[in-house]
């Protein structure tokens, strides 16, 4: 059973040092994944499982951590293509991964900065058929109940999404498409530290453990794109993403946030603050892989 008081929460965190300690990891790891439901250091939010849902045909999933970008690019996507998206102001950033309980949610391991190190929020793919189409139903029956727009096409954007990408695709093997979406890690860092109390070098290291994760389960479903590309040529980018997901144009463009308008590149202005970089000596940076150099 899942802990409901901070008292228990404790107790349980007690049990688990208790557990790997004595070399029962099993045990350990069972304990760890009720902390992964408890509701009191912050419940899924406003999950409806019932009610008449808009039908899903097809998902488009942009995955990028935190401060990268993605809402940017998922309001100029639904502003000129065909598809349905989540209601702003019911959740933070109109994210999927709080509008559901089929998987983890983003508490208490999916903080902004540091999700990629948990490995709640790194699931493998769902081998079992029966149990995967079953997720899958579920997921798109309460999506569906918040969907906006008359299109069948969902465009899906939660950072989660980014160390998720073989356990969604076993639930949609034929109908979904990944938009692995990067920004310099430097600047996605320093954005980040104005929500959390963390440093350069851990935060840096969240995006290269979860662009790691995700580069390892890129397939022909997946498009690699850049805030740093679409900053430069925006219609370009979208027009090359609209193709790969088969999106087609509206006939008139609806609005998007006032703070969207103007696209322009903000990573010099965070950069800029940076005195020093830690001294990163591994030989694998999913940064240097994905063309970020300094």
């Amino acid at each position: 059973m899942a802990p409901e008081t901070p008292r228990q929460l404790h107790e349980v965190a007690v049990e688990i040092a208790s557990q790997l300690r004595e070399g029962d990891f099993d045990e350990a790891r069972r304990l760890l994944s009720l902390v992964g439901l408890t509701k009191i250091v912050g419940p899924r939010r406003k999950v409806l499982t019932s009610g008449p849902a808009k039908p899903i045909d097809r998902i488009v999933f942009i995955c990028g951590v935190h401060r990268s970008g993605t809402t940017l690019l998922a309001d100029h996507l639904a502003s000129r293509y065909q598809v349905g998206y989540f209601p702003k102001g019911i959740v933070p950033e109109a994210e999927g991964q709080h509008l559901q309980n089929v998987y983890p949610g983003p508490f208490p391991f999916g903080p902004a900065g540091a999700f990629a190190f948990y490995p709640q929020m790194r699931p493998g793919p769902v081998r079992n058929p029966v149990r995967a189409w079953t997720k899958a139903r579920r997921l798109k029956q309460q999506w569906g109940r918040r969907l906006i727009g008359d299109s069948r096409i969902l465009l899906e954007k939660s950072p989660s999404n980014t160390t998720r990408i073989a356990y969604l695709r076993s639930l949609y093997p034929k109908n979904s498409k990944f938009i692995l979406w990067t920004r310099d890690p430097r600047a996605v860092a320093c954005a980040t530290q104005k929500w959390v109390d963390m440093s350069l070098d851990a935060l840096m290291m969240n995006w290269n453990a979860a662009y790691l994760k995700a580069i390892d389960e890129l397939d022909g479903d997946c498009i690699i794109k850049s805030y740093e590309e679409f900053c430069d040529h925006p219609e370009e980018t979208m027009g090359e993403i609209a193709a790969f997901c088969d999106l087609t144009p509206r006939a008139k463009r609806i609005g998007i946030e006032s703070r969207f308008e103007d696209i322009k590149n903000t990573n010099p202005d965070y950069i800029s603050t940076i005195s020093k970089l830690p001294d990163y000596r591994m030989k694998i940076l999913a940064w240097e892989l994905l063309g970020y150099s300094f």
